[in-house]
């Protein structure tokens, strides 16, 4: 995942099934351009949402489509 840095410190990134259980929950680093890795091979293939969270406040969602070959 890239992104440029989108508020203060204390982001995280989580990923919830689509019935909104926390599957994954990581702090992103803060800084500008940063790039993380998000490991989610345990994950099985299907459609995900990407949430990132600032303190409580999520200020983003993107839906995540997960395909293993």
């Amino acid at each position: 995942m890239t992104y440029q840095r989108l508020l203060a410190d204390d982001l995280d990134v989580v990923i919830t099934d689509l019935q909104g259980k926390k599957l994954l929950s990581m702090p992103l680093n803060s800084g500008f351009d940063q790039r993380e890795r998000l490991y989610i091979e345990d994950l099985p293939a299907g459609i995900y949402m990407l949430q990132v969270v600032q303190n409580t406040e999520v200020v983003l969602v993107e839906r995540l489509v997960i395909q293993h070959n």
